[in-house]
């Protein structure tokens, strides 16, 4: 345990690797979004469901970016936001 007033330690962690600690708590809610529900809006995703999500999403932007496309995301505060700028790692990579 840190003492009250010591400075916490920094971690050269991205999102994504905090996503992938965080398999031991797989299946509990990392997202819950019901904001617009009555439009039919919301998500409730398990870490392991937003991983997955990420990962997807990482392996656009590598297909995307090998192509010279590039992404730009305008959205309001949706879940989706998010799973776009997680970056997770794929396996294997």
């Amino acid at each position: 345990m840190p003492e009250p007033c010591a400075e916490p330690a920094l971690r050269d962690l991205t999102v994504g690797g905090l996503l992938d600690e965080h398999r031991k708590m797989a299946h509990q809610e990392a997202i819950v979004f019901s904001s617009y529900d009555d439009l039919g809006v919301a998500a409730r995703w398990t870490y392991a469901e937003l991983g997955e999500r990420a990962r997807r999403s990482a392996r656009a932007d590598r297909v995307r970016d090998r192509a010279g496309g590039a992404l730009r995301i305008w959205a309001t505060n949706l879940p989706e936001w998010l799973e776009a700028s997680v970056r997770a790692p794929t396996r294997g990579s």
